[in-house]
């Protein structure tokens, strides 16, 4: 079956029994499908997601994620896939991990991830609050699905712009805010806050014209709450700033919230268009 939700393909990860000891990998398989490809690519946040469900395989802890560093390397085509999964560090607190995840016999994606426990401090400073003056996403456009213009993985979600406008609309400003609902039910969890954080396409691609390629070179997440308690059909809202922009690479800067406005993460990007 092509048309597959992430919880099926994520549960269906399979551990490789030949762990080598000698490079300390843990090796599992898992299959890209055809709803979940961006151009000739795969979506981004499905790569992250999956290195993070096989991270967790390996660390068999709670101890909450704090960040991840992303680097896409190469296209992950439609079909198999094999992520490696190395436990670089085990301290009293954090947990430093790294994965690559390999087709064809070469590294895609590399993704690096430190998980970390609670600690006390005296120092307490909040995120800054959800925006003001944001339209709902009741009302506003929604991106449609044009078939070899928007990317296969958007049909698992709902978009509308709450700040600025769609891709290729001229839009003059440098922000964008999207709310994103997903058609998959239930709880969220990381991985899903994971995927939501690089759902929304650069407002680089807003302020052009005409239509043009885009993609993600590296991505910085960090987080700020691994209490939250939302649902992954519910409405989140992401703020994206592009920051500058020359030679065709962008630099971008954005905070995740929660459908209740709380701010749960914070990231950065750096994006190419190619146009």
């Amino acid at each position: 079956m092509n048309d597959r939700s992430y919880s099926e393909l994520a549960d269906h990860i399979t551990p490789v029994p030949d762990h080598d000891p000698a490079t300390g990998a843990y090796r599992f398989l898992a299959e890209v499908t055809e709803n979940w490809t961006q151009g000739r690519a795969c979506f981004g946040g499905i790569q992250a997601a999956f290195s993070l469900r096989a991270m967790a395989m390996v660390l068999r802890e709670d101890t909450p994620l704090r960040s991840i560093l992303v680097s896409f390397v190469a296209p992950i085509a439609v079909g198999e896939i094999e992520i490696q999964v190395r436990k670089l560090r085990q301290g009293k607190n954090v947990t430093h991990m790294h994965a690559e995840i390999i087709q064809g016999n070469n590294v895609c994606c590399s993704m690096n991830a430190c998980f970390g426990l609670a600690r006390e401090s005296s120092v307490e400073l909040e995120a800054k609050s959800f925006p003001e003056g944001v339209k709902g996403p009741e009302g506003v456009v929604e991106l449609p699905y044009i078939k070899g213009l928007t990317p296969e993985f958007t049909r698992q979600y709902q978009m509308r712009w709450g700040i600025g406008s769609m891709p290729f609309s001229a839009q003059k400003g440098n922000t964008t805010g999207i709310w994103v609902k997903g058609k998959e039910e239930g709880l969220s969890d990381m991985e899903h806050l994971v995927m939501v954080a690089d759902i929304p396409p650069t407002p680089a691609l807003s302020k052009m014209k005409k239509p043009a390629p885009a993609s993600s070179l590296t991505w910085m997440l960090e987080i700020l709450k691994d209490d939250f308690v939302a649902r992954k059909d519910d409405w989140w809202f992401v703020e994206t700033t592009l920051e500058h922009f020359n030679h065709g690479y962008g630099q971008q800067q954005y905070t995740i919230y929660a459908p209740d406005k709380t701010p749960v993460a914070l990231g950065r990007q750096v994006v190419t268009v190619f146009g």
